[in-house]
Parts: structure tokens; sequence; C-alpha cells
């Protein structure tokens, strides 16, 4: 063989030495195959792996606070060198989290928010008697509110119809009509309206009429005569307690690209969870806020991060204001990623996810000593050495790849080929059965008094929502999915990038230590639902068929799936009823599909009834908000493209009640034994005892 040829043959050797250890470091196998394949000599930086994973899982979701500027910064170069050698990335745009809850409640029958028949509401509402019965925005946590576009203090109703979901990266953010993105086609506002919040006199319905308009648009929060609207640039409250002549009352007004997340009203306090872009040039001091007594700044020592270095382009931030004054009187702030947290909170703490980067180094190592016939045992020896040893992480990733790389330039084109395609094989198998460690979920706990970091820890797979989320008797309990996108290593193609799914669930403590787990659920599906009802957990997971699991939560630290349930369709939004009874509402053959499941015997639920809508959509599929239980009249509404439904689950048979037609309904509410339907150009009064209409009221 000639110089040349010899020549190229080292290149081809080297080359491959390099961009295989990059496949099994970080795990780019699809690209090092192909280059390598062609015989190019790639010329180029070798991409940095040098951040600091744990091997032993001690400080995995453990958190503190930046000590400076200087110290946010120097994390920030670290975590975007995990992201860069992932394959990540860092060019995420604005964004948000998905939000989404469901009720807890230890009885369900009382499960839905509202005010009990026999409980008398105090209002000074002038003109006549109050309701005995006034229903509530459907919320995760009775007695925490959550902004909707519909309230009522029981004689007036606010709506606010001009909110359209900008939907963006799995979640939702209130923008007027005239603010959405022209890449995003957009329904004219109906009937000609003029955007602005409609104030109505609502009770008794024989008086129904406008009372009044507010400019602007956004979700809602009501308390004592304080009407919190809260738009795209901020938050303005008005005086409502004279409805017919409302007044501002305060403003609040977001800073440097921040936008509200999520909201929450507890008592007399409104807590605000805003997400902002990091300045990588100055990431700290951080103004979100410009408040009723000027700006907001947090500063850096005030900043949570993991301990672990994690992909991070946003900084979140938890307000507590004072609702009838606007006083920002609490703060909390920590790092995270766009479209992959969660915010839930529970009557005495908030809790927010993040992403955990993957642990390469004892991933990639696990995967060799478990393969050990087509590594030498020099190279096993070496990476042992190296895990006993007292080192920093990045320097185990530095000799990871100084120990790899020299290993693949002995080996001849012949050997290299032969060891690509059974690492490739070997790879897909490893990753089934290590699927947890690829994926992995931090969760921080505040305290909603000080706004205090209580605890934090970690849970492998990801969430899909708020419903995954819930805290009982001193637990926490978490539903996850782990494999579904495979990791950084079947994205790359190892495995033939396959994507084996698994579902599980996790109770922790007060800690965020893990106490309890039943594993396995759904092989090859993912999550679609969860709802926690005391002492019981219900997944529906889903790809082909809907399986209704039904969890056994008694023993946190040994909770077991007692039942399964298989049939068609998905239920994407659970509702607890009465008597063992569970309402899903889903999706079959591209219609609106309604189930009510008999749990009373956990270890084997079954279907009672189901009843399918000439819909393909409700707004219930995307927001709790738009569903409506009447437990006392053993009805609910939920709407839909053509009008509204109230449909009846007595005698645990599902029926159509009452078709509301001509209307293009939002939401409904009840006052007394009158379910109003609000739709964006009308209100539908309706009498319950009958079903006849009673009044409708033209928006314009």
């Amino acid at each position: 063989m000639g110089y040349n040829q010899e020549k190229l043959k080292g290149r081809r050797t080297a080359t491959f030495g390099v961009l295989l250890t990059l496949v099994l470091t970080v795990g780019l196998f699809g690209g090092a195959l192909y280059l390598w394949y062609l015989g190019l000599d790639v010329v180029g930086p070798t991409p940095d792996i040098n951040y600091r994973p744990p091997s032993t899982g001690q400080d995995r979701g453990e958190v503190e606070t930046f000590d400076s500027e200087q110290d946010f910064t120097d994390w920030l170069t670290e975590a975007d060198s995990l992201a860069v050698s992932n394959g990540l990335g860092m060019g995420m745009n604005a964004g948000i989290m998905r939000t989404a809850s469901g009720i807890q409640a230890e009885d369900m029958a009382v499960s839905a928010p509202m005010a009990a028949a026999d409980e008398k509401v105090s209002l000074d509402m002038g003109g006549g008697p109050a309701p005995d019965r006034i229903s509530e925005t459907n919320v995760q946590v009775a007695g925490i509110d959550e902004p909707d576009i519909l309230k009522t203090d029981g004689r007036e109703i606010y709506f606010s119809p001009g909110v359209m979901p900008y939907f963006y990266r799995g979640g939702a953010i209130p923008m007027p009509m005239d603010a959405m993105p022209e890449v995003f086609s957009v329904e004219e506002m109906p009937y000609g309206r003029e955007p602005g919040i409609s104030v109505v006199n609502a009770f008794p319905p024989e008086d129904l009429a406008l009372d009044s308009k507010i400019a602007g648009d956004g979700d809602l929060l009501l308390k004592d005569g304080v009407l919190a609207v809260l738009s795209y640039d901020g938050i303005r409250a008005n005086d409502v307690s004279d409805p017919k002549a409302s007044k501002e009352a305060w403003q609040l007004s977001y800073e440097n690209g921040s936008w509200l997340v999520d909201a929450r009203l507890k008592d007399d306090k409104l807590f605000l969870i805003l997400s902002g872009g990091i300045n990588r040039a100055r990431p700290c001091p951080y103004v979100p806020l410009a408040g009723t007594e000027g700006e907001v700044e947090i500063a850096c020592s005030v900043i949570w991060h993991p301990v672990v270095p994690t992909p991070t382009d946003v900084t979140y931030t938890v307000l507590k204001v004072d609702m009838a004054t606007g006083k920002v009187e609490r703060t909390a702030s920590f790092v995270g990623t766009q479209g992959s947290s969660t915010v839930y909170m529970s009557a005495d703490s908030i809790y927010a996810t993040y992403s955990l980067p993957v642990d390469t180094f004892t991933f990639v190592y696990g995967f060799l000593t478990a393969n050990s016939d087509i590594v030498p045992s020099f190279v096993l020896e070496k990476l042992k050495q190296v895990v006993s040893y007292d080192l920093a992480e990045e320097t185990k990733s530095v000799e990871l790849r100084t120990v790899l790389g020299r290993w693949f330039q002995t080996l001849d084109q012949d050997e290299a080929l032969g060891l690509m395609n059974e690492i490739d094989n070997r790879m897909g198998d490893y990753i089934k059965a290590h699927r947890r460690e690829l994926q992995q979920t931090g969760i921080v706990r505040l305290d909603t008094d000080k706004l205090e970091v209580k605890s934090s820890g970690f849970v492998p797979g990801t969430l899909l929502n708020q419903f995954s989320l819930d805290e009982y008797d001193g637990f926490l309990r978490v539903a996850t999915t782990s494999g579904e996108t495979g990791g950084i290593f079947w994205q790359y193609g190892f495995g033939g990038g396959r994507s084996d799914s698994v579902n599980d669930l996790y109770v922790l403590d007060m800690k965020l230590k893990v106490v309890g787990e039943a594993l396995g659920m759904g092989p090859d599906e993912r999550i679609y639902a969860v709802r926690f009802v005391g002492e019981r957990g219900y997944v529906v997971t889903f790809r082909q068929t809907d399986p209704f699991y039904v969890l056994d939560l008694s023993n946190p630290r040994r909770p077991t799936v007692e039942g399964e349930l298989k049939i068609p369709g998905y239920s994407s939004y659970l509702h607890p009823l009465k008597d063992g009874r569970i309402l899903g509402i889903g999706q079959e053959d591209n219609r609106v599909k309604l189930s009510l499941f008999d749990v009373t015997d956990p270890a084997n639920p079954s279907e009672l009834d189901k009843y399918s809508l000439n819909e393909y959509w409700s707004d219930v599929l995307d927001t709790h908000h738009a569903f409506l239980l009447d437990a006392e009249h053993e009805i609910f509404f939920l709407p839909g493209s053509d009008g509204g439904y109230v449909m009846s689950y007595a005698d645990d048979r599902l029926k159509l009640s009452k078709a509301v037609s001509g209307i293009r309904a939002r939401r409904a509410l009840y006052l007394d034994n009158y379910l109003y339907v609000v739709g964006d150009d009308q209100i539908v009064a309706l009498d319950m005892t009958d079903w006849q209409r009673v009044n409708q009221l033209k928006l314009q």
C-alpha cells in the first residue's frame, strides 16, 4: 500500500476514533456513522462535554442560590456547554410552560368547587337577595382560585371573551386579537364585537342586562370587589364595587420581556408566576415587573438554580401580591427552561419543575460494563479507576474521551465498522432497560407564606402537565412518562430510533425524596390524563387503546396499580363525581367522547356508560376551566363548536338533558337553579327545573 493510501487509512481511523468517542459520550451516532462511512476527514472543534453530572445521583435535583453575577455567568457557560454537547442547542424562542390542573378532594361527592346548597353566600349586592347557590371556576385545589375568562360574585357576571389562546410550545398565553402573530390563523372577533370585558347584571335572570364595559382583555380573578385583569403586558385591577362605574384600583406591568406563566388567588393574596429570557451579558440583577412602588428588582443572591448545570434559557419569578392594593410583598426566583416546566400550587406550597441533564459519564460507563465482551479489559479497568477517584465530573468526562479515543485509534476499518453495528444494536436494548436515566425532572418546593425554598428533589421521566402533581397528607404524588422521546441517544439513531415508553407513579415526602413507586403502566404508550383523589390515583395512557388505571395510594410507601380497563379512544380530562364514579372526557373516532367509569372496586374498573357528541372538539379538552359540574342536579356542562351541552349522569347513565344551539358557547355557571350559558356574543339563561330559556342577552 502506498504512502498516500496508508495516510488516508490512518486519517479515516483517527477520524472514526474521535467521532465514535462522541457517539458514546453525547449520542451523536447517526452523524458519526455517516461521516465515517463517506471517509470524510472532519476538521473542527470537539463539542465540550465538561459539565458536572453526578455519578452517584446524590445531588440530582439539589438547588442553591448564586453568589454573584459572575457565579451566574459561569454557571450559564457550563450549562450552555452541556446543551451543545447533548445536541440540544439553546436557541429556544419565547414560550410558556403548559399548565393544566384538576380538583383535589378527599370526598369525591364534593369534588366540584362550588358553594354548597346549604351555605349562604354573604354578599352586599343591593337590589334583592343573593342566590343560595353560586358556582365557581373549576379549579385544582378548593379555596385556591385560578384565572379564567368568566367570573361571578353571585349578582354580576364578568366575561372576557376577547382572550384567544396563543398556543406555543405546549402552552398558552392570553393575548388580545390585535396582538396575535401573523403566522397564526385566528378568527375575527365574532359578530363585530369590540374587545372588552362585559359586566352583566345576572341575578335574578329576569333582570339580565349589560351594566358596563371595562376596556381591555385578559383572564380574570375576582376578590371582594376587585377584578384583576391578567393581560399580555401586565395586570390591571379594577374596583367593581359599583358595577356600572368601575374604576382602576392598581396596575402592574411586565418588564424586560417577561410574560405571565400562571397565577393563583389564595385568600386575599395573588400569586404570579412570571418568566423572562436570560440576558447572558448581564443575567442579574433582574427586573421582571414594575408595580405600585416602582420596579421589582431580583438580586443575584436570591435566584435559585440546580447544583447540576442544566440547559437554561429563562428565569422564573414567583411574586406574592396583595389583591386589594397591588403591593408586591414577597418574591422568589429560579432558573429553568421554556416548555419543560410545570407549576402546581397546594394549600401551603408551590411546586416548580425543570429538566435535568443526562448523566452521560455514568450512562456510558454502565453501557460498556454491561457489554464487556466488546470492550478491552484495559478500557474497563481505566474507567473503573476514574469512577473510584474523587474527581470533578468535568475531569471524569475528559478521562472518558481520552480512554475511548486511544482504544478507537487502535482499530482498523473492518473492526471499526463491526463495532459500530454492534454498539448500535446493543445500545437500543440498553437504553430500553435504562430509559429512566435519560429523562429526569427536578422539583423545587416553596412555601406560600414567605416564598422560601423548603426542599428539592427529582423523579425519572417527564410530566404531562399540572395534573401530574398532587400533594396529599404530607406526600407529593407525581406521574411521569419515560422514553417517549427516547432521550438524546434515540434522537440520534441508536436502536433504530424506536420509542419504548413507560409510565410511572412516584410518591415523595416533603423533603422531596422518593419513598414509594408504582412502575410500568402502559408500555409503549404515554400519559394522556391524570387525576388524584384522596387515596386513589387515576391514570390514562394512550397510543392505540385507552388503558384506564386505578392506583391505591393509601400506603404512600407502597403504592400499587389495583386495576386496569382498556377501551377504544382516550380520555384527556378526568373528573371525580360521586359514589366511586369518574367522568372521562376525550375523543374516539374524531368525536368528543364521554365515559362514566365505576371505580368502587379498584381491582375491576368498568365503563358504565358512554356518550358521543357530534362534535370534534370541546374546550374542556384544552382547559378544565370550561367544565362545570352541578352535583345537586347531577348534571355537567361542556361547550362545543356548535353550541353547549348539559349532560345528566343520574342513575349511572349519560343522558343529554339540554342542547343549547345558536351560541358559540365558551363557559357556563349557575346561580340558584338557573344555568347561564355564556358565549362570545350572548348569554342564555335557562331554568334548571325544565330547561326552558328564561332570558337572553346580546353582548355588543
